[in-house]
């Protein structure tokens, strides 16, 4: 039987208002967001939630994260950006890392 080292249930379907304030919410506190970026942060968020909704390539899906991260860059000071820049890479490495996988007879 094979099985993943980490089992998890899937999660529940988010709205893109609940996507964004998730997203906002854990960005506020990584990257000490001021009252003033909150919202203009939560509204970058929520409109690539819905943009991530409509049907579209990976190039496309690719340029859309590119613009997000033109946008965010001119709200956040180079600091957030790069705290920023070095969380998602960790996030990918984290993606890209096979899982252990434990093969019991």
């Amino acid at each position: 039987m094979l099985g993943s080292a980490q089992q998890t249930e899937p999660s529940p379907e988010r709205t893109p208002e609940q996507e964004a304030d998730k997203l906002t919410e854990v960005m506020t506190r990584t990257l000490n967001l001021t009252d003033k970026q909150v919202p203009q942060v939560y509204s970058i968020n929520l409109k690539y939630a819905h943009l991530r909704r409509q049907p579209h390539d990976r190039s496309q899906a690719m340029t859309n994260r590119q613009r997000k991260y033109e946008e965010l860059k001119t709200v956040l000071t180079p600091e957030q950006f790069e705290v920023l820049m070095m969380h998602q890479q960790q996030s990918r490495q984290a993606v890209a890392r096979p899982q252990a996988v434990i093969v019991k007879p």
